[in-house]
């Protein structure tokens, strides 16, 4: 008896300790994929943006409704004339509303700023 409560207590702290108030992987794993797309609609299929880096995360001010995300990613090769290929930075802003995170803002995301301008 003693043995199912001591690994019920061990499951319930790992379940628990694995739930942070902050976006999940998966959703910026989402917004990566919106780059991805962008990336290949501006510059051709033959560009690929690879080697996404987190490099700064946080909470934005004291009330933790809204976290940043800056990264890095690469392009698989340079863009002709302009060289750029590598350390392409962006950045992610969530917002904390009733129904969960929500991104808020993608810098990498040229293709939904181009639809709001119709």
């Amino acid at each position: 008896m003693k043995k199912i409560v001591l690994f019920s207590l061990l499951l319930a702290g790992l379940f628990f300790s694995g739930c942070k108030d902050i976006p999940s992987g998966s959703m910026m794993d989402k917004e990566f994929d919106k780059v991805r797309a962008t990336v290949k609609s501006l510059l051709g299929e033959e560009y690929e943006a690879v080697n996404f880096r987190v490099t700064k995360e946080g909470y934005v001010g004291d009330q933790k409704n809204e976290y940043e995300v800056d990264y890095k990613f690469d392009l698989n090769k340079p863009v002709p004339i302009v060289g750029v290929q590598k350390d392409i930075p962006g950045s992610l802003k969530f917002e904390k509303k009733e129904s969960g995170w929500e991104c808020t803002l993608n810098t990498g995301n040229a293709l939904e700023f181009f639809n709001l301008m119709k």
